[in-house]
């Protein structure tokens, strides 16, 4: 199992593409780490009245092999012939950094590329170098390298972003990547940025949480019939915006039923509680921004899986309404945690205190 503490640092226009590698050298430098692997991505895509024959020398691949030919050969993404890219992402062979940082402005300016990515990878943090992993596949490759590392990402849509990724996971100890955020918190000042974490189990945990999936499916059919009875379902499309509120109710019910409340993002809300074993129950709270109607989910979450149990809905023209059926929705799981949940909490293995549930919607 490798467990990976992502901070993504939303970089969009403020500081030049350029500069970017020069940010992260001072990173490894101030910290005294070393980036094993260096990695690239460049992405085209042609034109909707463009003939690939007509393009391919115009194009952004073209030319920067033409500055540096040693980025390989041009490959055509699946089932795409309109995109066009350059990686070494799934090359055995090393490739140096210094032969990249020389055109760093025309990749800025002059290609034209509709993603660029960089990726600082196998980064000895903790003084313990962990190699980069990815899928076999070649689609969707840019996305597939995972481990230590640091991605500088670009697109043409202005998302553009800086993305430390520390393994956390040593000997059986989780690790505290506090400090290295810090540290890239202090070379980007003014730049927010989003933290999240992410599991990654080897092929004998996907193997185990298969087989214990498979031996609970009765018991997970049994749990999504039980909220299929019992939460609401009753929406209807409302032609105004209801005004009424939900983290007030939900924080109540939250304290009353001996769940953690958050907000996850604007009109989205969420209760947690731990199971005897460390797994999660999640619920879900959505109004969205409009209120126009009130969505609500449960799942059942640990390490390896998620499943979803249940759902219910309604269309709230009041707060007595929202209240209602926020309290009806909270006293059916309650049933549920003392009658379903022991025999399925039975079958699942415990979940470790650093496990964060995934936002389920």
């Amino acid at each position: 199992m490798r467990l990976i503490q992502h901070y993504t640092f939303n970089i969009k226009t403020k500081i030049p593409f350029s500069e970017w590698p020069e940010i992260v050298h001072r990173f490894l430098s101030e910290n005294h780490l070393i980036s094993h692997r260096f990695l690239y991505f460049f992405e085209d895509i042609l034109g909707f009245d463009e003939t690939t024959d007509d393009a391919l020398p115009r194009c952004g691949c073209a030319k920067i092999l033409r500055d540096c030919p040693s980025l390989g050969e041009i490959r055509w993404a699946y089932n795409r012939p309109d995109i066009l890219w350059l990686s070494n992402i799934d090359s055995q062979e090393d490739f140096s950094e210094s032969d990249i940082l020389p055109l760093m402005k025309k990749i800025h300016r002059r290609y034209g590329f509709s993603e660029s990515n960089l990726y600082y990878f196998d980064i000895d943090f903790f003084g313990k170098r962990t190699y980069f992993a990815r899928d076999d596949s070649a689609v969707k490759i840019e996305h597939q390298p995972y481990g230590s590392g640091i991605t500088l990402h670009r697109d043409v849509c202005g998302d553009n972003c800086l993305k430390l990724s520390v393994d956390l996971l040593h000997g059986g100890i989780v690790m505290d990547a506090t400090p290295y955020f810090e540290t890239m918190q202090k070379l980007l000042p003014k730049i927010k940025a989003a933290a999240s974490l992410q599991i990654y189990l080897s092929e004998e945990e996907k193997q185990q949480i298969e087989e214990i999936n498979q031996a609970a499916a009765p018991v997970l059919e049994t749990c999504r019939g039980f909220f299929k009875d019992h939460l609401p379902f009753t929406a209807t499309q409302n032609t105004f915006s209801s005004n009424y509120s939900v983290a007030k109710p939900l924080k109540k019910l939250a304290k009353k039923y001996g769940y953690a409340y958050k907000l996850v993002w604007n009109g989205v809300y969420a209760l947690e509680k731990r199971t005897a074993k460390g797994n999660v129950i999640y619920i879900d709270v959505d109004s969205g921004p409009s209120h126009y109607d009130l969505g609500v989910g449960v799942s059942y979450q640990g390490v390896g899986f998620c499943h979803k149990i249940g759902c219910g809905n309604q269309t709230p023209a009041s707060q007595q309404e929202t209240d209602a059926f926020l309290e009806n929705v909270m006293a059916v799981v309650w049933e549920f945690e003392n009658t379903l949940l022991p025999s399925l909490d039975d079958l699942y293995p415990e979940t470790p205190d650093w496990f964060i549930p995934a936002d389920s919607l």
